[in-house]
């Protein structure tokens, strides 16, 4: 796969990544008063951001994984992603 062909199945992705985390800086900025009073609360964003990153990666990793290994055909796709999508929202409730 060339450079420029890869380079574009990423681009879209990351620009709406971009823009979610946009959206969020914005919403931050609404409390920024909060912040400025309770400086503790600004402490633990990157941590939150940090351990969504994370959580987020692990499906994606099972998924590629399953497809490397052969593991997934057009009936098993459904149950895994049924699966990853409650334990991603298992982990969001935990964390």
């Amino acid at each position: 796969t060339s450079t420029t062909k890869i380079l574009m199945g990423r681009l879209p992705w990351l620009f709406v990544l971009l823009l979610i985390q946009s959206s969020a800086a914005a919403i931050m900025a609404t409390f920024e008063q909060l912040l400025d009073k309770e400086l503790v609360i600004a402490l633990f964003v990157p941590m939150i951001v940090g351990s969504g990153g994370n959580a987020g990666n692990q499906p994606g990793v099972a998924v590629t994984r399953a497809l490397g290994a052969g593991e997934i055909s057009s009936k098993s796709l459904w149950r895994l992603l049924t699966r990853e999508t409650g334990l991603g929202f298992i982990t969001a409730c935990i964390l």
